[in-house]
């Protein structure tokens, strides 16, 4: 039995929370997601005992010019910190919504490899990571495919994001304002 992975994610902007949370879940891994700072050094010394901490866009200082990251909980991980939003991402994004291009950002595959990799290497990850399925659909974020009814093609960052983050919200209706924050890390991001 695999022993009880305690991985934490904290990051400024929705999309890089979401991102990192569904990267965790389909790899196994039930994360604790921070969505402030504050969260996060409220749960104390349990911070020490976290296997890995993920951090998205977390800014140097807030709006006050404070830093936004306390050293003494930096101090408590140590080398367990990770940065996912300094990915380098693949090639410029193709497609954008409404005619505005995204910030280049990390897609999910980014996170995915990122995260994948992180994982493995200090043994917490799973040994072949399956892909993300919803019925005859099937995604795979190592080589950024799509599978439908048996025929596969690779497609590029912005359509694979748009295309899973449809199927991630199956059912529900999303807003053009709510994709633009999911595809742009830069529109809707709180302030820590």
């Amino acid at each position: 039995m695999r022993p009880a992975r305690r991985i934490g994610v904290l990051g400024h902007s929705l999309r890089e929370r979401e991102y990192a949370r569904r990267v965790l879940r389909a790899l196994g891994v039930a994360p604790l997601v921070f969505t402030h700072v504050d969260e996060l050094v409220a749960i104390g010394d349990d911070v020490a005992r976290m296997n890995l901490l993920f951090l998205g866009d977390v800014p140097e200082t807030d709006r006050d010019g404070v830093p936004s990251f306390p050293s003494a909980v930096l101090s408590l991980m140590g080398a367990k910190v990770l940065l996912v939003a300094q990915v380098e991402s693949g090639p410029a994004p193709t497609r954008h919504l409404r005619g505005r291009p995204p910030e280049v950002a990390p897609a999910f595959d980014d996170f995915y490899r990122t995260i994948l990799q992180s994982l493995n290497s200090r043994g917490l990850g799973c040994a072949m990571p399956m892909p993300l399925v919803w019925g005859a659909y099937s995604f795979d974020p190592v080589v950024r495919s799509v599978t439908i009814a048996g025929r596969t093609k690779r497609v590029d960052p912005v359509t694979f994001d748009l295309a899973l983050e449809f199927f991630f919200n199956a059912e529900r209706r999303l807003s053009i304002p709510r994709l633009r924050q999911m595809m742009n890390p830069a529109r809707g991001a709180r302030r820590f």
